[in-house]
Protein backbone atom coordinates (compact mmCIF):
# COMPACT_ATOMS: atom_id res chain seq x y z
CA UNK A 1 0.00 0.00 0.00
CA UNK A 2 1.09 3.60 -0.48
CA UNK A 3 2.99 5.18 2.42
CA UNK A 4 3.61 8.68 3.53
CA UNK A 5 6.81 9.32 5.48
CA UNK A 6 7.79 12.56 7.14
CA UNK A 7 10.48 13.69 9.54
CA UNK A 8 9.46 15.84 12.50
CA UNK A 9 11.49 18.84 13.68
CA UNK A 10 12.99 16.74 16.50
CA UNK A 11 14.33 14.19 13.98
CA UNK A 12 11.73 11.46 14.54
CA UNK A 13 10.44 9.76 11.41
CA UNK A 14 6.73 8.99 11.04
CA UNK A 15 5.32 6.68 8.38
CA UNK A 16 1.60 6.40 7.75
CA UNK A 17 0.24 3.40 5.88
CA UNK A 18 -3.44 2.97 5.16
CA UNK A 19 -4.35 -0.68 4.80
CA UNK A 20 -7.59 -2.67 4.78
CA UNK A 21 -11.04 -1.82 6.01
CA UNK A 22 -11.01 -3.12 9.58
CA UNK A 23 -11.49 -0.16 11.97
CA UNK A 24 -8.22 -0.76 13.82
CA UNK A 25 -4.93 1.06 13.94
CA UNK A 26 -1.56 -0.55 14.56
CA UNK A 27 0.94 1.81 16.14
CA UNK A 28 4.57 0.80 16.43
CA UNK A 29 7.42 2.94 17.70
CA UNK A 30 10.69 1.40 16.59
CA UNK A 31 13.79 2.67 18.36
CA UNK A 32 17.26 1.96 16.98
CA UNK A 33 18.55 0.52 20.24
CA UNK A 34 18.74 -2.91 21.77
CA UNK A 35 21.37 -5.44 22.72
CA UNK A 36 23.78 -3.79 20.29
CA UNK A 37 24.05 -0.84 22.69
CA UNK A 38 24.80 -2.93 25.77
CA UNK A 39 28.27 -2.88 27.30
CA UNK A 40 29.71 -6.22 28.50
CA UNK A 41 28.41 -5.41 32.00
CA UNK A 42 24.91 -4.56 30.68
CA UNK A 43 23.72 -7.90 29.24
CA UNK A 44 19.89 -8.00 29.00
CA UNK A 45 19.65 -4.36 30.10
CA UNK A 46 17.94 -3.33 26.84
CA UNK A 47 15.25 -5.95 27.43
CA UNK A 48 14.84 -4.94 31.07
CA UNK A 49 14.51 -1.28 30.05
CA UNK A 50 11.84 -2.13 27.46
CA UNK A 51 9.91 -4.23 29.98
CA UNK A 52 10.05 -1.41 32.51
CA UNK A 53 8.36 1.05 30.13
CA UNK A 54 4.91 -0.50 30.61
CA UNK A 55 5.34 -0.81 34.40
CA UNK A 56 4.42 2.82 34.98
CA UNK A 57 5.10 6.43 34.13
CA UNK A 58 5.44 9.51 36.28
CA UNK A 59 1.65 9.97 36.05
CA UNK A 60 0.26 6.41 35.49
CA UNK A 61 0.70 3.04 37.13
CA UNK A 62 1.27 -0.11 35.11
CA UNK A 63 -2.36 -1.06 35.81
CA UNK A 64 -3.49 2.35 34.50
CA UNK A 65 -1.50 1.81 31.29
CA UNK A 66 -3.02 -1.65 30.74
CA UNK A 67 -6.52 -0.44 31.56
CA UNK A 68 -6.24 2.58 29.23
CA UNK A 69 -5.09 0.40 26.32
CA UNK A 70 -7.81 -2.18 27.04
CA UNK A 71 -10.49 0.54 27.10
CA UNK A 72 -9.32 1.45 23.58
CA UNK A 73 -9.80 -2.15 22.48
CA UNK A 74 -6.17 -3.19 22.52
CA UNK A 75 -2.96 -3.49 24.49
CA UNK A 76 0.45 -1.91 24.76
CA UNK A 77 3.69 -3.88 24.84
CA UNK A 78 7.42 -3.29 24.62
CA UNK A 79 10.20 -5.61 23.53
CA UNK A 80 13.91 -5.24 22.81
CA UNK A 81 15.90 -7.26 20.31
CA UNK A 82 19.49 -7.17 19.16
CA UNK A 83 19.16 -4.00 17.07
CA UNK A 84 15.86 -2.39 17.95
CA UNK A 85 13.25 -1.85 20.61
CA UNK A 86 9.58 -1.82 19.66
CA UNK A 87 6.80 -0.27 21.70
CA UNK A 88 3.20 -0.40 20.53
CA UNK A 89 0.15 -2.46 19.72
CA UNK A 90 -3.27 -2.23 18.10
CA UNK A 91 -6.45 -0.43 19.14
CA UNK A 92 -9.76 0.58 17.60
CA UNK A 93 -9.07 3.35 15.07
CA UNK A 94 -11.31 5.87 16.83
CA UNK A 95 -8.74 5.90 19.67
CA UNK A 96 -5.62 6.36 17.51
CA UNK A 97 -4.74 9.81 18.80
CA UNK A 98 -5.31 8.84 22.44
CA UNK A 99 -3.22 5.69 21.96
CA UNK A 100 -0.30 7.61 20.48
CA UNK A 101 -0.44 9.93 23.52
CA UNK A 102 -0.35 6.88 25.84
CA UNK A 103 2.60 5.41 23.93
CA UNK A 104 4.43 8.75 24.09
CA UNK A 105 3.89 8.94 27.87
CA UNK A 106 5.26 5.41 28.31
CA UNK A 107 8.41 6.11 26.27
CA UNK A 108 9.09 9.67 27.41
CA UNK A 109 8.15 9.53 31.11
CA UNK A 110 8.85 6.05 32.50
CA UNK A 111 8.89 5.80 36.27
CA UNK A 112 11.54 3.07 36.63
CA UNK A 113 10.57 2.12 40.18
CA UNK A 114 13.15 0.15 42.16
CA UNK A 115 10.52 -2.43 43.18
CA UNK A 116 9.74 -3.12 39.51
CA UNK A 117 13.45 -3.55 38.71
CA UNK A 118 13.77 -6.12 41.51
CA UNK A 119 10.68 -8.04 40.39
CA UNK A 120 11.57 -8.04 36.69
CA UNK A 121 15.21 -9.03 37.24
CA UNK A 122 14.01 -11.91 39.46
CA UNK A 123 11.70 -12.97 36.61
CA UNK A 124 14.61 -12.82 34.15
CA UNK A 125 16.80 -14.93 36.43
CA UNK A 126 14.04 -17.55 36.63
CA UNK A 127 13.42 -17.44 32.86
CA UNK A 128 17.16 -17.72 32.16
CA UNK A 129 17.44 -20.70 34.50
CA UNK A 130 14.62 -22.44 32.65
CA UNK A 131 16.07 -21.55 29.24
CA UNK A 132 19.51 -22.81 30.22
CA UNK A 133 18.04 -26.21 31.02
CA UNK A 134 17.14 -26.56 27.33
CA UNK A 135 19.77 -27.99 24.97
CA UNK A 136 18.50 -25.74 22.18
CA UNK A 137 19.03 -22.57 24.21
CA UNK A 138 22.44 -23.69 25.42
CA UNK A 139 23.43 -24.41 21.81
CA UNK A 140 22.08 -21.03 20.67
CA UNK A 141 24.12 -19.18 23.32
CA UNK A 142 27.32 -21.11 22.55
CA UNK A 143 26.84 -20.74 18.78
CA UNK A 144 26.46 -16.99 19.10
CA UNK A 145 29.60 -16.82 21.26
CA UNK A 146 31.53 -18.78 18.64
CA UNK A 147 30.29 -16.64 15.75
CA UNK A 148 30.37 -13.19 17.35
CA UNK A 149 33.21 -13.44 19.88
CA UNK A 150 33.25 -10.29 22.04
CA UNK A 151 30.50 -8.50 20.09
CA UNK A 152 27.20 -7.69 21.90
CA UNK A 153 25.39 -10.25 19.70
CA UNK A 154 27.39 -12.97 21.47
CA UNK A 155 25.93 -12.14 24.87
CA UNK A 156 22.60 -13.95 25.25
CA UNK A 157 22.01 -14.66 28.94
CA UNK A 158 23.14 -12.39 31.76
CA UNK A 159 24.58 -14.12 34.81
CA UNK A 160 22.46 -13.77 37.96
CA UNK A 161 25.17 -11.70 39.61
CA UNK A 162 24.90 -9.11 36.83
CA UNK A 163 21.09 -9.03 36.88
CA UNK A 164 21.08 -8.61 40.69
CA UNK A 165 23.26 -5.53 40.29
CA UNK A 166 20.80 -3.64 38.09
CA UNK A 167 19.01 -0.74 39.77
CA UNK A 168 16.50 1.88 38.72
CA UNK A 169 19.47 4.20 38.14
CA UNK A 170 21.07 1.64 35.80
CA UNK A 171 17.87 1.38 33.76
CA UNK A 172 17.35 5.14 33.79
CA UNK A 173 20.91 5.70 32.48
CA UNK A 174 20.44 3.18 29.64
CA UNK A 175 17.15 4.86 28.70
CA UNK A 176 18.67 8.36 28.77
CA UNK A 177 21.64 7.27 26.64
CA UNK A 178 19.78 5.23 24.01
CA UNK A 179 16.22 6.50 23.67
CA UNK A 180 15.44 9.64 21.70
CA UNK A 181 13.61 11.11 18.74
CA UNK A 182 16.53 10.76 16.32
CA UNK A 183 16.55 7.00 16.93
CA UNK A 184 12.76 6.69 16.66
CA UNK A 185 10.46 5.77 13.79
CA UNK A 186 6.72 5.77 14.46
Amino acid sequence: PPRRTLTLANGMKVTLVRYGVVPKVAVSLDLATGGIDEAPNEVELAGLTASMLVEGTTTRSGADISRSAAEMGGSLGANAGDDNTTVGGEVLSEFAERYVALLADVVLHPKFAESDVSRLTANRMRDNSIALSSPGQITRARFRQMIFGDHPYARVFAPDSLLKGYTAATVRAFHAKNYGARRAHL
